[in-house]
């Protein structure tokens, strides 16, 4: 399976497999990041067409697996997804890195968010926890001091699922 990366010098044909179901208000564009990152090629796909059991976003298809259609949905799923699809080709493997990268996505869905953004009983933001002083968020300012990037001293997927939530407040 290519999953949807660009030819290489092996490749024949352009695959557009990757299809985001998103919109810029959701958490999709942490999504297109990664796949930038990643040098993967994203296509945006038809809301109206949204695979989703629930109808919600963001949502991945990819269609360059032979006769099997992929579905994964939300955000930290989908990362976890493009990380393994991008490893399966090329730059750093290894069970270490993929496991570091996975804690800090969810991680980052678990534990981030909800200091990130306070909301009300209906799931309306109010306000960000932020303000407030937090072990969790003195513990990441100490790591981040010691380097800038979560795993292994170089940029991965941790980076893009706790950057975009701090990108947000």
């Amino acid at each position: 399976a290519t999953l949807g990366r660009r030819p290489t010098s092996s490749s024949t044909a352009l695959s557009m497999a990757l299809t985001l179901y998103g919109s810029p208000g959701s958490r999709s564009p942490l999504v297109n990041w990664a796949a930038n990152e990643l040098g993967l090629p994203l296509g945006p796909g038809d809301l109206s067409k949204n695979p989703h059991p629930f109808g919600q976003i963001p949502c991945l298809t990819d269609d360059d697996d032979g006769d099997e259609k992929i579905m994964v949905f939300e955000s930290g799923a989908i990362l976890n997804y493009l990380q393994s699809a991008a490893d399966e080709g090329r730059g750093p493997k290894g069970d270490a890195k993929r496991a570091a990268v996975a804690s800090w996505v969810a991680w980052a869905n678990a534990s981030l968010d909800p200091i990130c953004f306070l909301e009300t009983p209906e799931g309306k933001v109010y306000d960000t926890g932020l303000r407030n002083p937090n072990r969790r968020i003195d513990t990441l300012n100490t790591l981040l001091s010691q380097s800038p990037h979560l795993v292994q001293g170089k940029f991965s997927l941790a980076d893009v699922a706790v950057a975009s939530y701090l990108l947000y407040v």
